[in-house]
């Protein structure tokens, strides 16, 4: 019997501060504004996707993945300065992030900084071997290797 009047009065106790704070909803986690700042990029919503990626870094200030969605979205955007530095800041926290290197490639080339592309491809390969079975990359680095 005192077993049971303790668990009743614990759960009463529980149940009376859960109402005198109210029953507060947690904030999603930064995976949760991650997740759809990438799906706002694959539907080619730019700028919402910037707002999101802003909200996720908030959230999580060394989250590598949403200074590079950041970086993606600005570039798409034709903004390259804001790309490059949201880009380079997913490298600062994780210098071996490979995708981050291809950003920052394509960032670079459309900047026409072919040398710096370049680089920035090669560390990519250098990270992913398997991708230089990619045409269109391979090629791109034979260009770029012509005209740096």
């Amino acid at each position: 019997m005192k077993k049971i009047t303790i668990i009743f009065l614990t759960f009463l106790i529980v149940f009376l501060s859960s109402i005198s704070t109210g029953f507060s909803q947690e904030q999603p986690d930064y995976t949760y504004y991650f997740n759809l700042g990438y799906s706002k990029l694959v539907d080619g919503q730019f700028n919402q996707a910037i707002d999101i990626f802003n909200q996720t870094i908030e959230l999580q200030p060394d989250c590598s993945e949403a200074y590079l969605g950041l970086g993606i979205a600005y570039r798409q955007l034709h903004e390259l300065e804001k790309a490059l530095k949201a880009t380079q800041k997913a490298l600062d926290y994780n210098p071996r992030y490979y995708k981050a290197y291809y950003n920052l490639g394509l960032i670079y080339e459309e900047k026409g900084k072919k040398k710096e592309a370049l680089e920035a491809f090669k560390r990519f390969f250098k990270k992913v071997p398997e991708a230089r079975n990619i045409p269109d990359l391979r090629e791109k680095i034979k260009q770029l290797e012509k005209e740096a």
